[in-house]
């Protein structure tokens, strides 16, 4: 994916589980099922000895903030509220 305009960098958030997500927006146009994800590796199934790669992103898609925060892990949620805090702070500058 190379978004065209402009990046939103948003703060990173540490998961429940302790991993580090990062985060950006960006403000235009982007036709969600062109969306290509980077790939993880991972032992699969469990203990079986065998590696195997796995799509970081699995699908991508455009909905209301509310929508957006019931589609989202728990964890992740917070990079929607950093998104409508910095819209409200521009709008009202």
């Amino acid at each position: 994916m190379r978004p065209k305009g402009k990046l939103i960098p948003l703060a990173e958030i540490k998961q429940p589980g302790g991993k580090l997500v990062k985060a950006w927006a960006f403000e235009g146009d982007y036709d969600p099922s062109k969306l290509l994800s980077n790939k993880f590796t991972m032992e699969w199934p469990k203990k079986s000895g065998v590696m195997q790669e796995f799509p970081e992103i699995d699908r991508g898609g455009w909905f209301p903030i509310e929508v957006a925060k019931a589609k989202l892990l728990a964890g992740q949620t917070g990079f929607l509220d950093q998104l409508v805090s910095k819209f409200a702070t521009e709008k009202n500058h």
